[in-house]
């Protein structure tokens, strides 16, 4: 026993040739035994050690080549920060050189269990089939992410789909915090149903230390484009929390509760589209169009003045194809002619209605004006002052009309010098077209009250249903009605107003 624990310690004497070789024999089996041990031990805690050194060893080279090519401070900070950090979530274990050592089948398990949360969190997951989700695993990569890494930068391409698995992350945009990305969150582009290739309108960066599960475009696409049925189950449940295409505007709250308030007030206004076959609409077309009428006359009709101091006259010509207009009329010094102002809508159409009666009487004392000269002295003979009528386009009187005095026939010469020069041509109105046009509108008005009036009968009706459900349920004690409906006045007054 002395010679195993303590090889070459010891009182050991042998005297005969058997002790000599027994104490041989047990020397070497103790060193044997000695060397064993200590080596096995000192394997041991190298194989402990064998991660650290390697980290150490990892690090120390890290550390020349920052040194070697002048790298920044803030950035080696952030290198060796994100170095330390990965090496704590993987433990230095290559993912990748132990899924190359697999066979295809086992990688793809694994895959999909290394992938699991992404599918179960997911609704667009749900429906894959086996190959379909082992198809996707194959292609995701997991990526780690210290505080501070950008994942994308503003302006770059946009190729990848990323899923938070855990930790948060932020997007800024013109130095402004837009979201906060955390567990399930979903983030990149829509490849499936854009074409072109996005950038990015924000950056995106971790806040604490992140891991993504992220997939590449191409490869997406690839999936998506064998698997047919799944892809369309894809881009229908997948939502994106932040798409890096489209950028975010900013506005000011004051303009979009103003918008709302637009918005809503739209909403609640009636609309006021007449049809284009309604009888207003093609009243006050047709007045348009006689306005029209008159005025592309009057442009056709020039007039020539030529005033006359001395004699105290105004000279006044105009020239037809057919016949030649003069009159002269005699106007009191500081009376004028006030033209009635004209109204608008119903009002317009009621002043026009109400001068009927007059027009019959303008059309008379026009065909008197266009008559000859010697039928018109023929005609005036035995009268020597006559009030007539005239009338200035339509819509005015003048005051007086001289024909002849002591049988003589007057020229615009003659006429008096206060007179103020208002020559104005008239124009004759189809009456027969305005009454029929009238009429018709008439007709329209009614059959469009006795709808009114149908469909308010059918609201009253509908009104009494509900004071009357409201009355059966309403408790007896409240002997108070709910509602007092007052029946709205037939509008067959305002009509008969109109057309009288």
């Amino acid at each position: 026993m002395t010679s195993l624990t303590s090889i070459g310690f010891g009182n050991i004497a042998p005297t005969t040739d058997g002790e000599k070789i027994f104490a041989v024999a047990m020397m070497m089996i103790g060193s044997l035994l000695y060397a064993t041990i200590f080596g096995n031990v000192t394997t041991i805690f190298q194989q402990m050690y064998a991660n650290t050194n390697r980290y150490h060893e990892m690090l120390n080279s890290v550390r020349d080549f920052l040194k070697l090519y002048q790298v920044p401070k803030g950035l080696s900070e952030r290198v060796m920060d994100y170095i330390a950090s990965t090496w704590s979530m993987s433990r230095g274990i290559d993912t990748e050189k132990v899924l190359q050592i697999c066979p295809k089948d086992m990688r793809a398990d694994i895959c999909v269990h290394l992938n699991r949360k992404v599918f179960k969190e997911h609704p667009a997951f749900r429906l894959a089939s086996d190959g379909c989700l082992r198809a996707l695993a194959m292609e995701f990569q997991t990526i780690h992410c210290a505080p501070g890494d950008l994942i994308y930068h503003a302006g770059e391409s946009v190729d990848s789909l990323c899923f938070v698995v855990s930790g948060s992350l932020e997007v800024i945009q013109d130095d402004e915090v837009v979201a906060i990305l955390g567990k399930g969150d979903v983030f990149g582009d829509v490849f499936w149903k854009e074409v072109t290739l996005a950038q990015a309108c924000a950056n995106v960066r971790a806040l604490t230390y992140c891991d993504l599960h992220v997939i590449k475009r191409d490869a997406l696409q690839k999936v998506l484009e064998f698997y047919t049925a799944f892809s369309n189950h894809f881009s229908r449940n997948l939502l994106l929390t932040y798409n890096l295409r489209k950028r975010i505007v900013f506005r000011k709250i004051s303009d979009v509760k103003r918008e709302e308030e637009e918005r809503l007030r739209r909403k609640n206004e009636a609309p006021l589209n007449l049809p284009p076959d309604h009888p207003v609409r093609r009243l006050f077309q047709r007045f348009r169009q006689q306005k029209e009428a008159r005025m592309a006359l009057e442009r056709s009709e020039p007039e020539a003045l030529e005033p006359d101091v001395e004699k105290g006259v105004a000279r006044v010509t105009q020239a037809t194809a057919h016949h030649v207009i003069a009159t002269t009329s005699i106007v009191t010094p500081g009376s004028k002619s006030a033209e009635p102002a004209k109204g608008k809508g119903w009002g317009r159409f009621k002043d026009a209605t109400g001068k009927m009666d007059t027009w019959t009487k303008v059309s008379k004392a026009e065909s008197m004006e266009t008559l000859p000269e010697r039928a018109k002295a023929s005609a005036h003979e035995e009268a020597s002052l006559k009030k007539t009528d005239s009338c200035d386009s339509g819509i005015t009187k003048s005051d007086l009309r001289l024909d002849s005095v002591g049988g003589e026939a007057r020229t615009p010469q003659d006429r008096s010098p206060v007179q103020p020069e208002a020559r104005h041509a008239f124009y004759p109105i189809p009456e027969h077209s305005l009454q029929a046009s009238l009429l018709e509108l008439k007709h329209e008005l009614k059959e469009e009250m006795k709808a009114l009036e149908g469909r308010m009968a059918g609201l009253e009706s509908q009104l009494a249903e509900v004071l009357r459900i409201l009355k059966c349920r309403r408790a007896p004690s409240s002997p108070r009605p709910l509602f007092e409906i007052s029946r709205p006045a037939s509008p067959e007054s305002d009509k008969e107003d109109i057309f009288s």
